[in-house]
């Protein structure tokens, strides 16, 4: 499950290349690869990229980047440009709500009591787990205060999917999604996403069944 929402985020349709590429003719003129010719889907997809992957080294990165950027149909910025984008992602003042979640951050992050056992699930499976592989591809990172937050607010689904880690899947996602459109300064764009969850939903052969036989479905 998580496999696939990591394809629709690497995924993510150029909607947002849009004042960037509009105003094109009135920016800053530039070696190509600068950040000012860098439209913001693809902004967000590094800042998403390295935050998913904060263990990778800088370079090995940016080369990836450059692979997934090239597919999206985005311009290939320079290693060096995608070099520095991490590093100032990774250099730049901590969110109070990417730092590691505990219980005493209830008192300015409230979660409803029906939601934090789901949470408490969850956060006691991320610490079981050990740190990332040597190449970096893992989801073995530190439970943050805004993943608590997203898992809280999917832990209604809970009776959809019976396993808290199907919770976590998705909630990551959006926990990744939000940090990288506040890491922008751009709306949070969770459509993508979105899609993906709703595949859940979809009515069962027998429900479609029973509307076909103008029944009604439980």
């Amino acid at each position: 499950m998580g496999e696939g929402i990591s394809q629709q985020s690497r995924g993510k349709t150029r909607e947002l290349v849009d004042r960037e590429v509009k105003n094109k003719k009135n920016k800053m003129k530039g070696k190509p690869g600068t950040r000012a010719n860098i439209p913001p889907g693809s902004r967000a997809h590094i800042e998403a990229r390295a935050v998913e992957h904060p263990y990778i080294q800088r370079k090995e990165l940016a080369k990836k980047l450059q692979n997934e950027l090239e597919e999206m149909g985005y311009d290939i910025p320079e290693l060096e440009v995608l070099e520095r984008m991490i590093s100032k992602h990774r250099n730049d003042p901590i969110d109070p709500k990417d730092k590691p979640f505990c219980l005493g951050a209830l008192v300015k992050y409230p979660i409803h009591p029906e939601a934090l056992p789901m949470v408490l699930r969850v956060w006691a499976k991320r610490l079981e787990e050990e740190k990332p592989d040597k190449d970096g591809f893992s989801f073995k990172m530190t439970f943050t205060i805004r993943d608590a937050l997203w898992v809280a607010r999917l832990s209604g689904l809970y009776s959809l999917f019976d396993d808290p880690e199907a919770i976590w899947g998705y909630a990551f996602w959006y926990s990744v999604r939000e940090r990288a459109y506040e890491a922008i300064g751009e709306a949070i764009d969770t459509t993508d996403l979105d899609a993906e969850l709703l595949k859940n939903f979809k009515p069962t052969p027998t429900e479609n069944k029973r509307k076909r036989k103008g029944g009604k479905s439980k």
